[in-house]
């Protein structure tokens, strides 16, 4: 009789019924939502006009999904003790009438999480990232909590005090590579492709390897309403068009695309007659959506994407010479992603998601210059050098050096060519299984294969010490890294607790990630690093009075990733099995969060993360060509608290306050060998503390949208920073080099260097950028197309204030250099821009 006991007691489990009470709200409004759907196994149910619905579930946990039309669709997993339950669905950013039905995992993709990630909307990045040259939704992530100020034409912030380099970036939950256009000025991601995005700004879920300070989800729109649809817009610089079509019932199809025509803009500034090529970008994407069963989703991405630019190079010579350069600056980049992936359900407590594609990523820079004409010896330089016995050997304190009152610079030059193309194939599964419980238990597992081919050719005059000599001779640099491969597998588990329905909630869980690289002459054997994460919520007040929730969140992990620069490895490094590791840290967190009536929310999260092994780069010195060398010994620690003041979305006003306070230290522990030297890429120093070259103390951004009339918002956005680190500067000093042609002809010329000394206190100054921006839409009348257009004015004060760097120097004449001392990249004055959208 015993054997029989446990498939009757669950049989008998599964026969328990209970009855749960749901009222369904808008979110933002507080309102019953009639007619929301509740669906779960076995059948589905339908609010009635007071937003209130009872159903009868069988025993143990159940998932339930809420959908409405306009509405983000929620899932809640409940438990049979529970006997009344609050949902609230947040308006979609769709247009008017459109219903989504993909279901989504516990938690929502798009939902943001207290201590863990926020979360924005195409609706809420409607006001902040369709403005500007580029529309661009990296414009409304550089406002979130927790990311520091990166300036104007920079899409690459950094997050909690860490490189920028140290956040992924999934399209989709596919990993991108460089998802970026004009070198990091701008990302691939188009509003109008975008139907959420989620940062999660360091406490990142175990299911995520290859990330230290941060996690940026891009969720693409999904092709799945019933009916034809389109979106056409007109912008500053350039016009787009994305198309949606069903393919029968159960399946639909995005196409799209944005090309930009600046060529008008640079004629009417008279500024065309600067490039070869006009700056440009030209994106494709589609996407394809099929879901032949409730439980079953299929989708498939692809994206081409190419950007460039042709510089002319040609400086008119100033008072105090004849040299005048001439040169050119090129740049093309193409990026090619195609992915897909799938999301099966095939039981109430199974979930199964796979995904899997390749990455395509080629830059190539290309710069080169000449440069000729004639310097007349200064007096400071005279006053030094004339009749020394060493630089002028006639010995005479004539006005001149070596007979010369002058010297030519004719025929230097200099070269500089970059050409990386990175193929990336990567595949990733889970599976989630929910005990009666309600807990969730998930395995998976990644894997990320990486080919590279890079090289890169330096090769002009330069400033070189060599012998005791200064010298201005030709140097070379050549890097030549063909076929390296970086294979990384990671495993990861994780159980799952409780939503955010629940008094408690969490995850518990670890991944396994291991790195093996090779090329032709070597490989690289690593140890497997493991990377346990814990995260814990408490809500102990929700729906009290005025409150609607009270949360309180704590966590932390270890994290990992391969240095970016890893695809340089050679043989002549010297490394062997073993030697070599990913970068590493450790990271925790604590926070909360309160969401009152009305839409108010307000959120407060301190971290510490500090790196024990930080990976960074040295050159030789006084090595012609020049030669690297890898160290993995850096060391470093980043801390400091977020805050959020946030009104959702209403009738008259909605918008967010972010500050993030970031105190970021990090320590290259090599001693320099030589005065001044410092780590190559970064130029920090060496063998004493510092403050990264990106690092701000305060970083304050507010949002505000105004709604004076239905058809009218009005939107100011302002940013308020404290500058980054700069150098400490000496006073700028002639010497003597010598400069020898590649013909071993040698001539004594005057150069001007100035100390540049790493300091801990200097800074540049505050930025303050302010922009502004009107909106103004409406629907034809009888019709579903919508139109829509805005004027925009980026940077408004821009006439009235610059923040101001050190100026850079002329090398011959040592006089600064005007327009040099800009820290932020601007044109001078407010960037105008509009733009017209058309939308069924």
């Amino acid at each position: 009789m015993k054997k029989y006991l446990l498939p009757i007691m669950l049989v008998l489990g599964t026969l328990r019924i209970f009855s749960l009470d749901i009222e369904i709200l808008d979110e933002d409004l507080d309102l019953p939502l009639e007619g929301a759907r509740v669906a779960y196994s076995g059948g589905e149910v339908f609010a009635d006009p007071d937003g209130k619905v009872s159903v009868e579930l069988p025993g143990g946990a159940r998932r339930l999904v809420f959908s409405l039309p306009g509405y983000d669709d929620k899932t809640v997993v409940v438990q049979e003790d529970r006997k009344e339950l609050t949902v609230r669905l947040r308006m979609s950013g769709i247009i008017e009438g459109q219903e989504l039905v993909v279901e989504k995992a516990v938690p929502l993709v798009s939902d943001s999480q207290a201590g863990v990630a926020v979360a924005v909307s195409e609706r809420q990045m409607e006001s902040t990232a369709q403005i500007g040259v580029v529309e661009d939704v990296m414009s409304t992530i550089k406002t979130l909590p927790g990311v520091g100020y990166a300036g104007g034409w920079n899409a690459r912030p950094s997050i909690r005090g860490g490189s920028p380099s140290e956040t992924t970036v999934v399209l989709d939950g596919f990993e991108v590579i460089y998802p970026y256009h004009w070198g990091g000025a701008f990302s691939i991601f188009n509003p109008n492709m975008v139907d959420s995005a989620k940062l999660s700004a360091g406490l990142v879920s175990a299911r995520y390897g290859r990330n230290i300070s941060g996690l940026l989800e891009i969720n693409s729109k999904t092709p799945d309403k019933p009916s034809f649809g389109f979106e056409a817009s007109l912008t500053t610089t350039g016009t787009e068009a994305f198309v949606q079509a069903p393919l029968g019932k159960d399946a639909g199809l995005l196409l799209g695309g944005k090309l930009t025509w600046m060529e008008v803009s640079f004629a009417l500034a008279g500024a065309d007659g600067t490039f070869n090529q006009v700056p440009f970008i030209r994106d494709g994407y589609g996407k394809f959506f099929w879901k032949p069963a409730d439980r079953l989703s299929f989708y498939a991405n692809a994206f081409f994407g190419s950007d460039g630019v042709g510089v002319k190079i040609d400086s008119e010579p100033d008072e105090d010479s004849t040299i005048q350069t001439k040169g050119a600056f090129d740049w093309i980049n193409l990026t090619g992603i195609l992915s897909g992936g799938l999301k099966w359900l095939p039981t109430d407590t199974l979930l199964v998601q796979a995904m899997g594609g390749w990455n395509r990523f080629h830059e190539r820079p290309e710069f080169q210059s000449t440069s000729s004409g004639e310097v007349e010896y200064s007096q400071a330089f005279l006053d030094k050098y004339d009749g020394d016995g060493t630089f002028d050997l006639d010995g005479a304190d004539n006005g001149t050096i070596n007979g010369a009152a002058s010297f030519a610079v004719d025929g230097t030059y200099f070269e500089f060519l970059e050409d990386e193309v990175t193929d990336i194939f990567q595949g990733r599964a889970e599976a989630e299984w929910m005990s009666p419980a309600g807990t969730g238990l998930v395995i998976g597992g990644d894997g990320f294969y990486q080919r590279s081919g890079y090289g890169q050719e330096v090769d002009g005059y330069s400033d070189f010490f060599q012998g005791g000599v200064d010298l201005y001779t030709p140097i070379s640099l050549v890097i030549d890294t063909d076929d390296n491969m970086v294979l990384n597998s990671g495993l990861f588990a994780l159980v799952e607790f409780g939503s955010s329905e629940d008094a408690f909630s969490g995850e518990v869980g670890v991944r396994a990630d291991h790195t093996y690289l090779w090329n032709d002459d070597i490989s690289i054997q690593t140890w497997p690093v493991a990377n346990p994460r814990l995260r814990f919520a408490w809500r102990p007040v929700r729906d009290a009075g005025k409150v609607r929730s009270l949360s309180f969140t704590a966590g932390g992990g270890l994290f990992s990733k391969l240095p970016f620069f890893a695809r340089l490895f050679e043989e002549r490094y010297g490394f062997e099995d073993f030697d070599f590791a990913p970068d590493r840290a450790a990271f925790g967190l604590a926070g909360t969060e309160i969401q009152l009536e009305g839409g108010w929310k307000f959120s407060l999260e301190g971290y510490y993360k500090y790196y024990f092994r930080r990976t960074y780069l040295t050159e030789t010195p006084e090595t012609n060509p020049i030669e690297m060398e890898i160290h993995d010994d850096g060391i470093g620690f980043a801390t400091g608290f977020d805050l959020m003041l946030q009104k959702a979305e209403s009738r008259w006003l909605d918008g967010y306050l972010t500050y993030s306070f970031v105190y970021a230290r990090y320590k290259n522990p090599l001693e320099p060998v030589k005065e001044g030297q410092s780590s190559l890429i970064d130029g920090a120093p060496l063998g004493e503390w510092y403050y990264p070259s990106y690092h701000r103390f305060h970083n304050l951004n507010l949002i505000m949208n105004f709604k004076p009339a239905s058809r009218l918002t009005l939107t100011v956005k302002g940013s308020l920073a404290s500058g980054a680190p700069k150098a400490e500067l000496g006073a700028a000093e002639p010497y003597a080099a010598v400069m020898r042609d590649a013909d071993g002809t040698e001539t004594v010329i005057e150069r001007w260097r100035r100390s540049s000394t790493y300091s801990d206190t200097l800074r540049n100054d505050l930025s303050c950028p302010v922009d502004l921006k009107a909106t103004f839409s409406d629907y034809y009348p009888r019709s579903k197309i919508r139109w829509e257009y805005y004027v925009g004015l980026e940077n408004v004060f821009a006439n009235l204030y610059t923040p101001k760097t050190n100026k850079s120097m002329d090398a011959f004449t040592g006089k600064d250099l005007s327009g040099s001392d800009e820290a932020d990249f601007t044109i001078g004055s407010p960037v105008p821009s509009f733009g017209f959208k058309l939308s069924y």
